[in-house]
């Protein structure tokens, strides 16, 4: 950023040089695309994201909870298997397999409903933010939805994996082994998943609750005037894509903005309601 603001000073002098009357002498600054497209909103982006997280942690424990049960149901196969000498590497991986592929439809779904959600929200994204009309779903995102499915499967697919293939033959094919072998640890890992969403449900919604009120209290709030019927908009002027506010002081800086928002400001003194 430091030699580009350089090297586009280095031009603005040039053209201060040679278009005195047309150039403003300011300096010109650089900004970064992201930080001028998000700005003010870059905080409720950030909380989106950690909301998403807590969320995708809910789910990832949840399907956990469910494969751990699942795998219980399993003791006698897996059992089985380890009787006739199938190695618990192998088991793990078949395990893992079976979470990856669960994993994937979720994302395939996932993916269909982004598609879908875009497709219903193209005309209000194209109003609403910079360059809305053109997001879209492209090969950076469904890569890091298949990176985000592969540790999603590692995540609710390695602990129900490990305890499934770690099961004594000589127990798992016991008469019932299914439901009395079920060992203290897969019990206490299960309540600490049940307790895991729970803590995080409660911390969305906590968070979801100040939001709400946080939005009605600024709603309720009193500016000072009428805010109905009120319009603000900015205006780009022809002067190398800079955005003038007309301010006094750039007012006075520049002969362009002088010449364009006297008369300007003029007409709509003019206008009725104004």
């Amino acid at each position: 950023m430091t030699e580009a603001t350089h090297e586009m000073n280095s031009i603005h002098e040039q053209l201060v040089h040679e278009y005195p009357k047309d150039e403003d002498t300011n300096p010109v600054r650089l900004e970064l695309f992201p930080n001028v497209v998000t700005g003010s909103a870059r905080p409720a982006i950030i909380a989106l994201d950690v909301a998403v997280f807590a969320v995708w942690l809910i789910a990832c424990a949840n399907v956990a909870g469910l494969l751990l049960a699942r795998g219980n149901n399993r003791r006698r196969e897996v059992a089985l298997r380890t009787a006739l000498g199938a190695q618990r590497s192998r088991l793990i991986r078949q395990f893992l397999t079976e979470s990856l592929l669960l994993s994937l439809a979720g994302g395939v779904l996932g993916l269909e409903l982004a598609n879908l959600a875009l497709h219903l929200l193209k005309h209000y994204l194209a109003n609403a933010v910079i360059f809305g009309d053109q997001i879209h779903i492209d090969l950076k995102v469904c890569a890091f939805l298949f990176a985000a499915s592969c540790v999603s499967a590692i995540l609710f697919g390695l602990l129900p994996a490990l305890h499934a293939s770690h099961v004594p033959p000589q127990e798992g094919l016991r008469q019932g082994g299914a439901v009395s072998g079920i060992s203290r640890t897969q019990t206490r890992w299960g309540d600490a998943l049940v307790v895991g969403e729970i803590a995080l449900t409660l911390t969305l919604l906590v968070a979801a609750g100040l939001m709400v009120r946080t939005l009605i209290s600024l709603r309720h709030t009193r500016v000072g005037f009428v805010a109905d019927q009120v319009v603000t908009g900015g205006i780009y002027l022809p002067n190398h894509s800079a955005l003038f506010i007309g301010s006094p002081q750039e007012q006075n800086n520049s002969t362009l903005i002088q010449t364009f928002y006297t008369p300007l400001l003029d007409r709509i003194n003019t206008l009725p309601g104004i």
